[in-house]
């Protein structure tokens, strides 16, 4: 997913890719996991930046996400990836990243102190919480120009998916350190995800929502949707969401309905929360929304 926001004189632009065709690799389904824990660094890391530092440093943001148990929330931006701390503080979750294009991650719920990240010519591995980083991405494009990644457990495998601009979607199962190419993309995606309750891999384009059958890409049907920005997968419960002009849509037993609770503001990133927040969005004023039992309220 690549998309930026403007708040505070920051701009967002959801950037867009389009994708055909794809290799046979069949993908198996799986039955929704539990939430994972935090990394040990990001566990216990101390901030001293506020969010609107967040923006001004990052300048561009691409992805947010809560990826464990503890209720921090993680932003990857144009210069960096920063996790919330404490007091409503903000911190980079290393400063290896600094600087660094960030545009997603993922954590290995078997062992939490591995993290891959990626973005602009980033491709990198920790496996002790962030502490330190090791470039990999053999079989990736040179510098590749990655815009989302995924995690998938294919029966006892776990599978990342990295979505590379104008190349394609790449496929790893050794935590990122080997790829190799899975389907080739040629139309724009705003934003790529797995659904653990099919088993799919689903894009954004322009053209609306598509699922990867296995064989093709087909089309979902959002009743009254007119654009779509992001889709997230709440594999805990095996509940898939598009992001709209319209709102927000849930995808529940296989069909799509528009969300009864409503957004303060358009929202056009969203992600799988954890614990009490069922999802976290960034609205276009670049203001961060969790979505509780009440309803949507402002990450404070």
């Amino acid at each position: 997913m690549k998309c930026a926001m403007k708040a505070l004189g920051i701009g967002i632009l959801l950037a867009t890719w389009f994708v055909t065709g794809c290799q046979d690799d069949g993908q198996a389904t799986v039955q929704p996991r539990k939430n994972q824990q935090l990394p040990v660094v990001a566990a216990h890391i101390q901030g001293d930046l506020t969010y609107q530092d967040v923006l001004q440093n990052g300048e561009l943001v691409h992805a947010v996400g809560m990826p464990g148990q503890a209720g921090q929330v993680w932003v990857g931006t144009h210069r960096g990836l920063y996790v919330s701390a404490q007091n409503k503080t903000w911190a980079l979750l290393s400063p290896d990243l600094g600087g660094e294009d960030i545009a997603g991650w993922v954590v290995n719920a078997n062992n939490p102190n591995e993290v891959f990240v990626a973005g602009e010519s980033v491709s990198f591995r920790s496996t002790d919480g962030g502490k330190s980083w090791e470039q990999v991405g053999d079989g990736l494009p040179p510098s590749p120009d990655i815009r989302s990644v995924v995690e998938a457990m294919e029966g006892n495998q776990r599978v990342i998916y990295a979505l590379v601009a104008t190349e394609g979607v790449f496929r790893t199962v050794d935590g990122g350190l080997h790829w190799k190419k899975y389907m080739a993309l040629e139309q724009p995606v705003n934003s790529m995800e797995y659904n653990a309750a099919d088993g799919h891999l689903y894009v954004v384009t322009q053209d609306g929502v598509l699922v990867n059958d296995g064989m093709n890409w087909v089309k979902e049907d959002l009743p009254g949707a007119s654009q779509v920005y992001s889709v997230a997968a709440d594999n805990t419960k095996g509940d898939l969401y598009a992001s709209t002009s319209q709102g927000i849509f849930q995808k529940r037993n296989g069909a799509w309905k528009l969300m009864s609770a409503n957004a303060p503001e358009r929202l056009v990133v969203i992600a799988a929360g954890s614990d009490k927040n069922s999802l976290i969005g960034v609205g276009e004023s670049a203001l961060l929304y969790v979505l509780q039992q009440e309803g949507w309220k402002k990450w404070e």
